[in-house]
């Protein structure tokens, strides 16, 4: 994983997770421990791999601060497989592979961002690769010794389908930029609609910031009305003549600061549809006034896998300030 400079923010945070498992789970803050036991729980396991890895790279710039969490993770691990860790920032993703294998490793978690991903696949190597990221279709060849692991806004707007259908909405419109990654969003969208409810998605596609700043400037709104999806395997094509009822906005939060008021300007507040945005536009330091304006907004969150363990979620909670 990229330990250092891009993606190391994430590295961290999913490094963390991984050595915590290994550990087991949190026990009861309450359970008695030796001072000397609990010196040795506070000790942050990824700021020394960190820091050793920095350390071995010349990289002099390190931040070391420390904080005492009042959780604690069990002291007995599940197992005492050694766990090695090589930053991808340091060396070719051919040299850490061949690293890896010289030094007898069998399985290999990562790479984690797309383009050390695609060089992992095309590299010739008996390894098993539990990549943490998922490439395109038709560069995301199927091999026995690899496996694709992510969560990637194609998984999200599967999700954000199932949950609106679940709140019974029937028409939704999905609100997207012009470009291809956002019209592919918009036909899974669409496909898991389809399975569920066997009728159209409408789409509608804005411009860029500033052509939303001018249609504000217009006081014009957005209309909610939108072009049907069609899917080639969809069985039922009678498009509904019903109002929209849910809305499914794929934007940046500066993007939905300039949607959702031309959204409440086009519509009755009575009628207007029910909300729903992507975590796109749910970023970390955003303003009171942001969330304000948002009333009655749903936005969808990226699922954290901590299953029903709520100390492990408090725990985690606590380590990244709570921000994923």
């Amino acid at each position: 994983m990229p330990l250092s400079n891009n993606g190391k923010i994430f590295a961290e945070a999913i490094l963390q997770g991984f050595l915590d498992a290994q550990k087991g789970l949190p026990i009861d803050p309450t359970t008695a421990t030796s001072s000397s036991e609990q010196n040795s729980l506070n000790s942050d396991p990824v700021q020394s791999i960190i820091d050793s890895i920095t350390s071995s790279s010349n990289n002099v710039t390190q931040e070391n601060n420390p904080q005492t969490p009042s959780l604690v993770i069990d002291n007995a691990p599940i197992n005492n497989q050694q766990v090695k860790v090589y930053d991808t920032n340091t060396k070719s993703i051919e040299s850490l592979l061949q690293q890896a294998e010289q030094d007898g490793i069998t399985l290999v978690v990562g790479p984690l961002l797309k383009p050390d991903v695609l060089k992992a696949i095309q590299i010739n190597t008996p390894l098993n690769l539990l990549t943490l990221h998922e490439l395109d279709n038709d560069k995301m060849p199927l091999k026995n010794n690899v496996c694709y692991f992510s969560l990637s806004p194609e998984d999200e707007a599967v999700n954000a389908a199932r949950h609106i259908a679940k709140e019974g909405k029937q028409v939704p419109l999905i609100l997207i930029p012009s470009s291809p990654f956002e019209e592919r969003i918009a036909n899974i969208f669409a496909q898991e609609w389809q399975k569920l409810k066997q009728t159209p998605v409408r789409k509608q596609s804005f411009g860029n910031i500033d052509s939303l700043k001018a249609r504000t400037a217009q006081s014009t709104g957005i209309q909610m009305i939108g072009t049907p999806i069609v899917i080639a395997e969809q069985q039922n094509t009678n498009d509904t003549a019903e109002a929209i009822d849910a809305v499914y906005i794929v934007a940046t939060s500066d993007e939905l600061s300039l949607i959702k008021p031309m959204i409440d300007i086009a519509t009755d507040s009575r009628t207007c549809p029910t909300l729903y945005a992507s975590s796109r536009s749910h970023q970390t330091d955003l303003s009171t006034d942001y969330y304000l304006e948002m009333e009655g907004l749903q936005f969808s969150e990226i699922p954290l896998l901590a299953g029903a363990n709520s100390t492990l979620l408090t725990q985690a909670n606590q380590r990244l300030s709570a921000d994923y």
